[in-house]
């Protein structure tokens, strides 16, 4: 199984976008991934179980002003990803994409503390493993999601109970 969850976001208005910014967003989210699962096409290809799973985004298909990088590199991701599937299928790797929201990340840290000031609600704790299993990691939030709610997509989809036409 592989999933690729690894992500660059630097957020910059296409007016002051500069190619290297462009360049590494690019390379880490969607170039790293595509290159990752061709290289253990012979590994899929052994399992039991062959899945890739690709963490986009739901930027993907709902874009916001500022972030042209970061969006077009999760898009890419997602038609690559069904790309994958189509060109796999009839071996039995199984791919698919979770596209969640803002998520309780280090790297989205600044962006929501911020929308909840606007909001005039309290920054949420920092990011630890006690913090995901205590109390605040179930507080309704109008603003994001914690890591460990995309875990029963994550689950599902590399099972061998999602078959095949997931």
């Amino acid at each position: 199984m592989l999933v690729n969850n690894a992500g660059l976001e630097q957020p910059t208005r296409l007016e002051s976008i500069e190619a290297e910014a462009l360049t590494r967003t690019l390379r880490v989210n969607l170039q790293a991934p595509v290159l990752l699962a061709r290289s253990l096409l012979p590994q899929l290809r052994r399992s039991a179980a062959p899945s890739v799973v690709n963490i986009t985004s739901i930027h993907d298909a709902v874009p916001y002003a500022g972030n042209v990088a970061y969006v077009a590199s999760k898009a890419g991701l997602e038609a690559a990803g069904r790309t994958m599937a189509l060109e796999l299928a009839a071996e039995g790797i199984r791919v698919n994409s979770i596209a969640p929201g803002v998520i309780e990340t280090d790297m989205n840290r600044e962006v929501i503390d911020g929308s909840r000031q606007l909001r005039g609600l309290e920054p949420r704790p920092p990011l630890t493993g006690s913090s995901l299993s205590g109390s605040h990691a179930r507080q309704a939030t109008l603003t994001s999601g914690w890591p460990d709610e995309i875990l029963g997509a994550w689950s599902h989809l590399t099972s061998s109970r999602s078959g095949s036409r997931c």
